[in-house]
């Protein structure tokens, strides 16, 4: 796995976070530990790198699936000031207006 190879970067903590939520999405497996995981990885994201906005707008995704939608704009509105021209954050924010 890329996190065991270079534990210091973030953006592959970030698409685990993804892949455990669009997993249990498609899969339809225990979501909720799905959920849970999806949070460890993106938080794991943002703390390796801050101004990385990936790791928020997964963090953003794991809310709105809890239905935390303050917490997860807060997290979608910090990627999108972060780079606002990352489409990955900005079809989370879509997610969050349905």
């Amino acid at each position: 796995m890329a996190v065991d190879l270079a534990p210091e970067f973030a953006r592959p903590y970030a698409l685990l976070a993804w892949n455990t939520i669009v997993t249990g999405w498609f899969l339809d497996i225990d979501t909720e530990t799905s959920i849970r995981e999806a949070e460890w990885f993106a938080r794991k994201a943002i703390e390796l790198d801050p101004d990385d906005s990936f790791g928020y707008s997964q963090m953003g995704l794991a809310l709105l699936y809890r239905k935390e939608y303050k917490q997860a704009c807060y997290y979608l509105d910090r990627g999108l000031t972060l780079n606002p021209h990352d489409f990955r954050v900005w079809s989370s924010k879509a997610l969050y207006f349905v």
